[in-house]
């Protein structure tokens, strides 16, 4: 095949399944130069990885068909652009947003003006919508480079909420077979921990725990998925 056939043909592909990125297509033509071929690969959801680099990921297939507004994170599984570089730099800046509305609420309690206490009352909701922004971008870094190795998924860095949210989404969007999820020791997460081991159980799973950093469980027989936490390494 030519060279500009192909490309037309990657183009095709691309109009036509536009939820692709130029990694799954190169790949999908790598194993197979019969567009026809390639075609039904997709529509059977026979490929693997996303637009990061899940190649470890066991995976039954990716249900692409599943609503992306039905995700805490739909922008971990579409191609939206995140910078790792933004849980850093979050960080600073939110703990100065923080002295900010500190400030505020100061000046507004000895403030006898009620226009001037209104003003006040205003920049810290402003304040607060900045940091719920600044920390989604803070949770999105983190989650991006846990994604790295999803052969065992590091929730360090996450508050409850947040690791619960992103479980939620991997299990709903993946349908593992074999998932680590490592939430620190028995006794050094207070919260984590048994957070996620009750959210394993209330979800059907048989949860095993020891004393390594990993919560380990498997979907019960009588489940559509399974999944398996192995014991990590340190």
């Amino acid at each position: 095949m030519l060279e500009n056939e192909l490309n037309e043909e990657r183009n095709f592909i691309k109009e036509m399944f536009p939820h692709l990125n130029d990694e799954i297509i190169n790949r999908l033509f790598l194993s197979s130069k019969d567009i026809n071929i390639v075609i039904t690969k997709i529509l059977d959801n026979n490929y693997d990885g996303l637009y990061l680099n899940l190649k470890d990921l066991t995976v039954n297939q990716i249900h692409q068909n599943i609503h992306k507004k039905n995700f805490f994170y739909p922008e971990l599984f579409n191609n939206s652009f995140i910078d790792v570089k933004e849980g850093d730099k979050n960080h600073d800046y939110v703990i100065n947003l923080y002295e900010k509305i500190k400030y505020f609420k100061n000046k507004s309690c000895i403030c006898k003006d009620k226009r001037l206490a209104q003003f006040y009352q205003q920049e810290i909701e402003k304040l607060h919508l900045e940091i719920d922004k600044r920390n989604r971008k803070r949770v999105l870094a983190v989650l991006k480079n846990t994604l790295k190795k999803p052969e065992m998924l590091d929730l360090h860095g996450l508050y409850t909420k947040e690791a619960l949210m992103f479980i939620s989404d991997y299990i709903t969007f993946f349908k593992p077979l074999e998932i680590n999820l490592v939430t620190g020791r028995e006794g050094h997460s207070n919260s984590l921990r048994p957070s996620v081991i009750a959210y394993l159980k209330q979800h059907n799973y048989k949860v095993v725990m020891d004393d390594s950093p990993c919560v380990k469980g498997t979907k019960k027989k009588n489940s559509d998925f399974n999944i398996k936490i192995i014991k990590s390494k340190f």
